[in-house]
């Protein structure tokens, strides 16, 4: 898609080789994404080096923790700044560089706040333009010679998800596709009227070299001019447009900027002198009859315009405008920002109009290759997203700065794209999904499908993991399958009453026994997993992430010391945990070594769960206002009648973990474990073959069954988290990279898109995946848009969230920069690898080697202002 013209002479070109025409060296598109704290500014640069556009104009909110100075960012090659949507945030630079109100902008229809109605304003006055593209039920999108931009799909009461995404084609094909079938163009780009400030000022700039020609003799027309054309420009804007402007026709401004600049320049002549012969020469007739004191007041600051100008020191057009402007009045509905750059603008060529929108998906071919710029939109609401082929994203920038959810919509892992040459699409790749099982038929049951991911997921196989991993992830299936059902034959339909609370329970808890011989922790475990229903459903991730290994590492600091801090327990917890638990944990890990049982037994577990639970509920409202404990105990769904619940499935999980331990007889048989667990429970005898067969038949469905009872649908669950829990520590990773590997083998579109950013082996990048750039940049926690107080329920961790990271590593995208350098600091608020870069980034691709470039800094610089920026790539 990217235009394949050389930059310097415009004949065809092989992008990244020099032009056989001129023999200058193009280079692959590339956008920079600026360090401005918690706000986006990317910059698109072409193959010629110029910045053809800015995808979004924003910069941190947060008073006083922004970054200093502000950055500057460059306007010689006159951008289009492209809007993803109306945040404050991704406009605020606005404040700040004034130079963007002259602009040409492509925003999307929203509603909007205050502050956004007034930069439209703004953006008018300062003789910018407005090009808004309409909110659809339809795909759209525009084509540059860059890439194209799509408005995405969200509800038009969404402003993140219904914003516009943009891809930047950094590697091009000669067998770019025709548009496809039902891809049309269609009206509705709505572009604002100009300025008439910049009216005025674009009508004089044009008449100053005739005036110079027709008044001024051959020697002196070049000097005059270089002062006439700035004056001339700025007077014909300048004034008030209720009052004198009216009687200041344009080419009455141009004469009289001329004469001035003659004054001035020919005979040297000094702001009072020019004055008097501008007044004594009828300067401004029409003017003069309406109101002959405003014509000598308006000659009076033309002769200081021109002087001003005229100075030595000013060797560009726009220092002689800015120059001028200081002496003339301006219109008061003009800032004083703003109005410095009307000249500059007027000088420009009329911004052409913004590409046809179309409708339909945006033609891409497979050799293709584009960074993704979504801005706060979800990536299930880009629609290249939901082509059943994507486009190959080779870089790109996280969702809302690294949010795990935005609003009621969490970050949906399907929709990321993977990174190129990752591990995590090889993985995708080495799943077998139709593997033989003993009996020779084909299987996709739960076991069968945790135990193929973790092996794809293993970087080295030795001789007898699968049998390895088969085991493990078969002994805590089946454990957590037989608590559930021994439960409920023990006491019927207690476990049905709250069914993705106790399958999350009964996952924890088998989990918790098979790693550690500590009846407190599995005890600990069962509480905190109890209370993290609405955590996974607010985020769309497992329910026991994280619970068992902060159970076990908050008892160990109990029992042997040092106790740990809440900031710690938070990052243990990655955000899986509800953000006003967090301080209750290290006291009911105390309340736990204090008084509970170390000895791992059935009954020992159970009696801990029970005890870690009643404690919570006595202790909930501990630090908390009476409204927001209330919400708290919503959150958790927490309940003291769960005790016994929870006591049961501890003793039974733990019984059948016990009996299939290395050296029991027969461990491998579903009948030990459940046959244990039975008898802890004092399930009658006679009930033991048919709690097997009920084991048996939870283990053995398919990974991806819909059982249609409760308590089939229950054990089934319980038995994929522990499984897959289980299989993400055999291996070192997250439930999240297992999940990825599942649903992506299993689904068309996902294997699709897996094998083609496998690619070749130049492609691979030696498995380290591609870049992702956040920008977050709050310096310390609990700022409001910091993310910390949105996220209670997700373990006020702000963003980036520990679980979003999980999820784009789980993509292979682990090449990762935060471009403020102003986010260092402690907590989970923030990346918590330290080794990643900081600063401005340079999202790129080597197109002539098709393949990740080397993680070298470099830097931009403007070929006309010479302003550089130092960038991490």
């Amino acid at each position: 898609m990217q235009r394949a013209d050389c930059w310097s002479c415009g004949q065809p070109n092989v992008q990244g080789q020099r032009c056989g025409n001129c023999g200058q060296r193009s280079q692959s598109p590339y956008v920079i994404v600026f360090d401005v704290g918690q706000g986006n500014l990317n910059a698109i640069v072409d193959g010629g080096g110029k910045i053809v556009a800015y995808y979004d104009f924003g910069y941190s909110t947060e008073k006083g923790k922004f970054p200093t100075p502000p950055t500057k960012p460059c306007f010689c090659d006159d951008p289009l700044i492209i809007l993803s949507h109306w945040d404050q945030d991704h406009i605020n630079l606005s404040k700040h560089v004034t130079r963007c109100l002259s602009a040409e902008w492509l925003v999307p229809e929203q509603g909007h706040s205050t502050f956004a109605t007034k930069l439209q304003k703004r953006i008018k006055q300062a003789g910018g333009r407005l090009h808004t593209v309409p909110y659809s039920n339809q795909v759209q999108h525009q084509v540059f010679p860059w890439g194209y931009v799509e408005r995405c799909s969200g509800a038009q009461t969404d402003p993140n998800g219904s914003g516009m995404a943009a891809f930047i084609c950094v590697r091009q094909s000669p067998q770019h596709p025709a548009p496809a079938v039902g891809v049309a163009a269609v009206n509705g780009v709505a572009s604002s009227a100009l300025s008439p400030f910049l009216v005025r000022a674009r009508a004089a700039h044009g008449l100053v070299t005739g005036s110079v020609n027709a008044n001024i003799g051959l020697l002196h027309r070049p000097a005059v001019q270089r002062v006439a054309l700035p004056v001339a420009t700025v007077l014909a804007a300048s004034q008030t447009a209720a009052g004198r402007q009216p009687h200041l026709p344009v080419a009455e401004c141009v004469l009289a900027a001329v004469r001035a600049a003659e004054r001035v320049v020919v005979h040297a002549e000094n702001a009072v002198t020019a004055a008097g012969w501008l007044n004594g020469h009828n300067t401004f007739p029409t003017l003069r009859l309406h109101n002959a004191g405003w014509a000598n007041t308006v000659a009076q600051e033309l002769a200081s315009a021109t002087v001003a100008a005229a100075a030595p020191a000013l060797h560009s057009y726009p220092g002689r405008v800015r120059a001028a402007c200081g002496a003339l009045t301006r219109d008061g509905t003009i800032e004083p920002g703003a109005w410095t750059w009307l000249g500059v603008r007027a000088a420009a060529a009329p911004g052409a109009p913004p590409p046809q929108l179309n409708t339909g998906h945006a033609p891409h071919h497979t050799d293709e290759r584009f960074i993704l710029l979504n801005g706060d939109a979800e990536y299930q609401y880009v629609p290249s997203m939901q082509q059943p082929k994507r486009p190959r994203v080779v870089a790109m920038t996280a969702m809302h700065h690294g949010a795990i959810y935005e609003c009621t919509t969490h970050l949906q892992g399907r929709s990321i794209p993977f990174a190129p040459g990752s591990r995590a699409a090889q993985a995708v790749l080495r799943f077998r999904t139709r593997r033989v099982n003993a009996a020779g038929g084909l299987t996709n049951s739960v076991v069968s499908a945790v135990t193929e991911a973790a092996l794809s997921l293993q970087r080295r196989r030795k001789s007898n993991r699968r049998r390895e991993l088969r085991v493990n992830i078969s002994r805590v299936a089946r454990a957590a399958a037989t608590a559930v059902y021994a439960l409920n034959r023990a006491h019927p339909n207690e476990v049905t009453a709250s069914p993705g609370k106790f399958a999350a329970v009964a996952a924890a808890v088998t989990i918790a026994a098979w790693r550690y011989p500590d009846a407190t922790i599995v005890g600990l475990a069962a509480c905190l997993a109890s209370t993290t229903q609405s955590v996974s459903t607010k985020t769309g991730t497992s329910p026991i992430e994280s619970v068992v290994e902060v159970a076990a590492r908050a008892i160990r600091g109990r029992r042997v010391g040092p106790a740990l801090t809440d900031a710690q327990l938070t990052n243990i917890s990655a955000g899986a945990l509800d953000g006003d638990l967090i301080p209750h944990v290290d006291h009911l890990a105390n309340a736990l070594v204090g008084t509970g049982q170390q000895l791992l037994t059935p009954d020992n577990a159970g009696a801990e769960a029970a005890s870690a639970l009643g404690e919570l509920w006595a202790s909930y409202k501990h630090g908390l206002a009476p409204g927001k404990a209330k919400d708290f105990k919503q959150r958790m769904d927490l309940d003291n009648a769960d005790e016994n619940v929870l006591n049961d499935l501890a003793t039974a999980a733990t019984a059948a973990i016990q009996a299939s331990a290395n050296g029991r007889s027969n461990r491998h048989r579903v009948a030990k474990a459940s046959n244990a667990a039975g008898t802890a429970l004092t399930v009658g005898a006679g009930q033991f073959v048919a709690l097997a067969g009920q084991v048996q038949g939870a283990v053995s469905a398919s990974y991806w069954a819909a059982p249609g009872l409760v308590l089939d649908a229950i054990a089934h669950a319980a038995a994929k988290l522990a499984a897959e829990r289980a299989a993400a520590y055999l291996v070192g990773s997250t439930v999240e990279a297992v999940r990825t590997v599942i649903e992506s083998a299993r689904t068309p579109a996902l294997r699709h898109d897996a094998y083609h950013a496998f690619g070749s082996r130049f492609l691979r990048a030696n498995g380290s995946g591609g870049q992702i750039a956040y920008s977050y940049g709050i310096d310390a926690d609990g700022f409001s848009h910091g993310y910390a107080k949105q996220t209670v329920s997700a373990g006020y961790c702000g963003h980036a969230h520990p679980l979003a990271i999980y999820k784009y590593e789980a993509r292979g995208w682990v090449w990762r920069y935060n471009t403020s350098t102003r986010s260092r600091h402690k907590g989970a608020q923030g990346d918590p690898d330290r080794s990643h870069p900081f600063g401005h980034v340079r999202l790129a691709w080597d197109s002539v080697r098709d393949a990740a470039p080397s993680r070298d800094v470099s830097d931009f610089k403007c070929k006309t202002c010479g302003k550089s920026y130092r960038l991490q790539g």
